[in-house]
């Protein structure tokens, strides 16, 4: 896993996002350079796809939270860096 996936979850597990507290994708991006947000976009999907966050449609646009099952293994990822 590389280290912008490694950001984004750890934004994820520090502020407690996870089952159904989700953070809105704009919210995901602050903190990271303007010219990676198209980056940052790919990256969620890809974590979506691997099961470590679940997307939630809301009315304000596509919010992100991380899986329970995925939890400990998320965890221990960003302990081992």
């Amino acid at each position: 896993m590389d280290t912008m996936a490694k950001r984004i979850l750890e934004k994820f597990v520090t502020n407690r996002r996870i089952g159904e507290h989700h953070i809105l994708e704009v919210n995901i991006r602050k903190g990271f350079d303007r010219k990676d947000h198209g980056t940052v976009k790919e990256k969620l999907k890809e974590l979506e796809k691997q099961e470590y966050i679940n997307k939630h449609p809301s009315g304000h646009g596509d919010a992100y939270a991380v899986t329970y099952a995925k939890l400990e293994e998320i965890k221990r990822l960003l302990k081992s860096s």
